[in-house]
Formats: C-alpha cells, sequence, structure tokens
C-alpha cells in the first residue's frame, strides 16, 4: 500500500471520492474497534476512569507503541522457543509490515501536503518495500499452509483467522501485481529499484500480450489493492493481531488495578 494514495489519479475520477468515503469508514471502524478493545480491557477494575482517562490513554498507547520496539515483539523470542516456523512466521509479519506501514504513513504524509515524494528517499525505499512484500507474502502463504494443509494436533480453529489471513494476502499480492503491471516493457534494469515488481513484469510481458490489456488492468489491481487493504485496516482491531499490541495493554491494566488492591 506504500503508493496507494500516490496512485489514486489511476482511478477513474467518478470512483475517487467513494475510494476515500470507504478509506474514511475503514479509519472510523479501526480507531472505533481499537477503543471498543480498550474499553473492554479497563472493565471490571476499580481504577477503569482512571486508566481510560487523558493520563492513563497516553500510557496505554506509550506502552504499546514502544514494546513493539522490543526484542520480544522484533525477534519473537518466546515464540522461537515453541515453535520455529511459527517464529520465523511472525518475524516476517512483524518486519514486513513495519517496513509497509512506515511507507503507507508516509505515502499519506505526502499526499496531504500535496507533494511528490523526494527522489532519493524512493530510490532507497523501493527495492527495500518491494522485498517486504515478497518476505510478508511468503509468511502469508506459510501460514495459510500451516492452516490448512497442515495443522498441528490440539489447534483451535476460528474462521476469523482465515479471513484475516485471506484479506492480508490479497492486499500483499494485489499490491505486488499492480507494481509489476505498472512495469511491464521497461525491462531488467527496473530490478535495481523494484527486484520483485521488474521479475512480475518480466513474467507478464512473456505471454505477449498488447499492453493494452495490462494499462486496463492497472485500475482494476489498484481497486482490489485498496479494497483489500481498507478492508485489513477495518477488521485489525477485532482480529488475533491485536494482541502484538494489546499484550502491553492488558499488562498494564493487570498491573494497575493489583497495586490498587495493596493495603
Amino acid at each position: 500500500m506504500q503508493s496507494l494514495f500516490q496512485s489514486l489519479g489511476v482511478t477513474p475520477p467518478l470512483l475517487r471520492v467513494p475510494l476515500i468515503i470507504v478509506g474514511g469508514i475503514a479509519l472510523a471502524f479501526a480507531v472505533g474497534g481499537t477503543w471498543s478493545r480498550i474499553r473492554l480491557w479497563g472493565s471490571g477494575r476499580r481504577d477503569r476512569n482512571d486508566l481510560l482517562g487523558p493520563l492513563g490513554m497516553g500510557r496505554l498507547l506509550w506502552l504499546s507503541l514502544t514494546k513493539f520496539f522490543s526484542l520480544d515483539c522484533l525477534l519473537a523470542r518466546r515464540v522461537f522457543a515453541r515453535s520455529r516456523w511459527r517464529g520465523w512466521m511472525v518475524v516476517s509479519f512483524v518486519w514486513a509490515s513495519l517496513a509497509l506501514g512506515i511507507a503507507v504513513l508516509l505515502s499519506a504524509a505526502y499526499f496531504l501536503a500535496k507533494r511528490a515524494m523526494p527522489a532519493l528517499l524512493d530510490s532507497w525505499a523501493s527495492p527495500v518495500l518491494d522485498v517486504a512484500g515478497l518476505v510478508l507474502l511468503l509468511g502469508l502463504l506459510a501460514a495459510l499452509v500451516r492452516r490448512y494443509l497442515l495443522p498441528p494436533e490440539r489447534w483451535v480453529s476460528v474462521s476469523g483467522d482465515g479471513v484475516l489471513l485471506t484479506v492480508f494476502t490479497l492486499a500483499v499480492a494485489s499490491g505486488l501485481l499492480l507494481e509489476g503491471l505498472r512495469l511491464v516493457g521497461s525491462g531488467w534494469q527496473a530490478g535495481l529499484r523494484w527486484p520483485v515488481g521488474a521479475a512480475l513484469a518480466q513474467g507478464l510481458d512473456w505471454t505477449q500480450w498488447p499492453r493494452q490489456v495490462w494499462e486496463r488492468l492497472y485500475p482494476a489491481m489498484y481497486l482490489i489493492h485498496a479494497g483489500s487493504g481498507f478492508g485489513l485496516v477495518a477488521y485489525l482491531p477485532f482480529s488475533k493481531l491485536v494482541h502484538v499490541f494489546a499484550s502491553q495493554i492488558t499488562t498494564f491494566a493487570a498491573g494497575r488495578a493489583s497495586s490498587r488492591a495493596r493495603p
């Protein structure tokens, strides 16, 4: 989704405003879902109002962000202790999602400022994000294989897990295909900046279909990418992935409650 905002112009004019509205609705769902989760975590506590007050909320958000960059999260140390397969999947999710998430925020910032991303920043970020997208896609495919083809014993499966993995995979795969469609006919020299996108472009180019076919598919693929991305944002607070941040919040809430209960 790093080019989601800068590529808005490829969509038909009649769909641009509805697309922005859908994006706003997805963001509202994400904010509302996150807030409802925080209220739920604080329910039943004597210090609930303190946790949900300005200082408590700031503390919760600060812990969520800072602890996200802890070694337990970035290197998945506890997960590796149980399963190397799951450990590598978590590491690929965290690192690749972090890189792509930063790119989305930068893309949104430059879009709102009505400025193009600086050429130097784009030249450095493009190959990193391209590889990050591939790593994330491989991690998601491994998770789908593990869930549907090689499920471990005593696995408690929830249908929402499959929905999340499917939407996530669609968002990442469509983003890579979008890059490939854009680079059709550009040659292998584009591989220095977009290694994955250039490889996909060469594969599409070998079909020898007219370039007009890819130009017509590009807006459709953009809408698929945007729609799946917005769906992922809206569903994220209601999925298991929210526990990447939630573990810090619930630990803090439990700690505050226990300290208040002491005489």
